[in-house]
């Protein structure tokens, strides 16, 4: 059955928890938060270069929806790389 003596955590020297936990929330945060703040930027400037270059082409306008291109874009790595852990690690 179950040990009935308390047993005290294990001693986390540094913080190492907290600082891997910091990092990765620092680097899957981090970048999704500069696309998304310059989200309007990048919407202007790629429809100021589609416009040039359909307006010297004689094309119709294509509207580019970066909001839904990034916000895929940056996600698909991440369940890529999860469902490859989840099946190697079971």
């Amino acid at each position: 059955m179950w040990n009935k003596e308390k047993q005290s955590p294990p001693a986390d020297r540094g913080h190492a928890v907290a600082i891997i936990i910091f990092l990765l929330g620092l680097g899957t945060l981090l970048p999704w938060n500069f696309f998304i703040t310059a989200s309007q930027y990048f919407n202007g400037r790629l429809m100021v270069a589609n416009a040039t270059s359909n307006a010297t082409s004689g094309g119709a306008t294509k509207d580019y929806n970066y909001d839904s291109w990034m916000a895929l874009l940056s996600q698909l790595p991440l369940l890529l790389f999860t469902l490859l852990n989840s099946f190697l690690y079971q």
